[in-house]
Formats: C-alpha cells, sequence, structure tokens
C-alpha cells in the first residue's frame, strides 16, 4: 500500500483529490444481512491523483474490514459490472498465462489520474474472483488540495455494517 504523503507535485496528480463513494452492490450475503441495512452499505474514501489503483483497492479493503486478500478487478466503462466494453486493471503479474479474452492492466503501477474519470463517472470494483464481492464506485468530486498537510488516501464517511468476508451459514 502507499503510505499516506503530504505532498507532490500538480504533474502527476499529487495535488488533485479524487473523493469516490464504494458501495456495495452485490456479494454472498446472507438474508439475515439484508434485512437489517435499510440501504446499502458504502464508504466514501479520498486518494490523490498520484496514487495508484492498488491504493485504492487497499484503502476499500481497509473500508470494509477485510482480512484476507484476494484477486481483485476494477472495471471502467461499462455500464454494468463484468461488462465486455469496460477496461480492466488488476493484478496483472497474477493473471500471467491467464487469458479470459480480455485485456488486464496493471492496477498497481497505474495512478488515478490516468484512468481519466469525470465527475459523476461510475465504475465497478470485484473483490474475490470466488465469492465475486461486487461494489459499484461512483467519483463524487475532484478538488486540488487545499492544505498540504492533510494525510492521504483516507476514509472520509462510512454509512452501514461492513458484511462478514466470510459467512459460515447463508440463509
Amino acid at each position: 500500500m502507499h503510505k499516506p504523503d503530504t505532498f507532490a507535485s500538480s504533474k502527476d496528480g499529487g495535488n488533485i483529490i479524487y473523493k469516490i463513494k464504494v458501495e456495495l452492490y452485490d456479494g454472498p450475503i446472507p438474508e439475515s444481512f439484508i434485512k437489517k441495512c435499510k440501504e446499502a452499505p458504502y464508504r466514501v474514501i479520498e486518494l490523490r491523483g498520484s496514487h495508484t489503483l492498488q491504493d485504492l483497492h487497499d484503502m476499500i479493503f481497509k473500508a470494509f474490514n477485510r482480512f484476507e486478500q484476494h484477486q481483485y478487478e476494477f472495471q471502467f466503462g461499462g455500464e454494468n459490472p463484468m461488462d465486455e466494453k469496460a477496461v480492466c486493471y488488476g493484478l496483472k503479474m497474477l493473471l500471467e498465462g491467464f487469458d479470459d479474452g480480455h485485456e488486464i492492466k496493471d492496477a498497481e503501477t497505474t495512478p488515478m489520474i490516468a484512468v481519466d474519470l469525470k465527475v459523476g463517472d461510475t465504475f465497478f470494483y470485484w473483490f474475490d474472483f470466488g465469492d465475486n464481492w461486487m461494489h459499484k464506485c461512483e467519483l463524487l468530486s475532484i478538488e486540488e488540495s487545499k492544505k498540504d498537510k492533510q494525510r492521504y488516501p483516507k476514509i472520509v464517511e462510512r454509512s452501514g455494517p461492513s458484511p462478514a468476508q466470510y459467512y459460515d451459514d447463508i440463509d
């Protein structure tokens, strides 16, 4: 994970702050959990344009109280999850030799600023290819950093409980 920083230049997107809402969209969620939630749990994360998609993954992982790492993928430009028109970013080195027909770009080296998002754009984050946790992400704002001493990335809002990463009994 990228260590929180206190400075960066405008050329690499370091003075630009992205605010992203990450909402739980689908996954192996028991009926009992769904009944106690009035709306889908979400988290709001802020990070610099110079932070990578790997950094965003790390913050989502932390924000939803996950404890065991798994493969993940960001899907940009699709209408829905798993849209074949989406541009996908993941852990490229883990996918070497695996070809399911779509190209995976490297999330570990791609900074947020390189994805070319606009306010209001949505994209999907798929975590754990076995359990299929899917999240819908929305870019809420892009702003210039006003306080050089702010530490990023960070979770700035939480709504609803985090579902357990694994359930022994699924209702």
